[in-house]
């Protein structure tokens, strides 16, 4: 999988830019034809930017694409970081770039993004691939380079770790994960979010976007409103897609 992560002249890690690196990966791997997937980590600088980005992704012929929402440190409060997502921000994102991969598709030349495929895909009875659009979550083994195990790469911290490949057995991994209720606190939505009408295709989005409210117990979606905000602009169009699907 190839990370482009960072708006497209963007791309750092410890400081120093990557994206040339990054784009010489990608020319390896053309070179030799081999299939690889842009994934893209949607900051404020990408959010503001994806017309430039989807365009310069076009030109090079990036045709898979994933684009995944930054996400706050676990220890943090939400939005205090200087890449932190506001919710109005992704909802006008993700209105953005369906409607560039909707003209795209209008024309038969649209590449493929995971989010828009697999909400499309919901839409026909199918059920999703990823895990964040399945409404809950699934039992998956991450394995660290020392054998170390966690159910998601979105929590590898102590707290979640599961055991350790090279000490414990499968049915002890498995245990342990009951025992944190990884899979269970997943189904805990707020009522209200049950009810929306845009569930049966949100299905109240990935676990690590939720916030907890101690009150009641139950889970809401940091980005309840940008999802409204692109299923009120874009969901009538991603249903003439499904129903044309349906139709051939």
């Amino acid at each position: 999988m190839l990370r482009a992560e960072g708006a497209v002249s963007y791309a750092f890690q410890g400081g120093e830019p990557t994206f040339d690196r990054i784009f010489h990966a990608a020319e390896l791997m053309d070179q030799y034809g081999v299939a690889y997937n842009a994934l893209t980590v949607v900051n404020q600088k990408v959010a503001s930017h994806i017309t430039e980005i989807y365009a310069f992704y076009k030109k090079q012929g990036w045709n898979y694409q994933q684009y995944i929402a930054c996400l706050d440190p676990l220890e943090e409060a939400r939005g205090t970081n200087e890449y932190a997502l506001k919710p109005e921000q992704y909802g006008t994102f993700l209105i953005e770039l369906f409607l560039l991969w909707y003209a795209d598709w209008k024309k038969g030349k649209q590449p493929y993004i995971r989010q828009f495929e697999n909400y499309i895909g919901i839409l026909l009875g199918y059920q999703p691939e990823a895990c964040d659009q399945r409404g809950t979550c699934g039992i998956q083994n991450v394995v660290e380079a020392d054998g170390s195990v966690y159910p998601c790469d979105f929590y590898m911290l102590d707290d979640y770790r599961l055991g350790n490949f090279n000490e414990n057995q499968l049915e002890e991994i498995n245990v342990k994960r009951k025992e944190i209720r990884f899979v269970e606190r997943s189904l805990q939505l707020k009522k209200e979010c049950i009810e929306c009408p845009y569930y049966k295709v949100c299905r109240g989005g990935c676990q690590r976007n939720r916030d907890l409210d101690p009150a009641s117990g139950m889970y809401t979606n940091c980005f309840c409103e940008s999802y409204k905000m692109f299923f009120d602009a874009c969901l009538p169009k991603m249903q003439e897609m499904a129903e044309k699907l349906k139709n051939r």
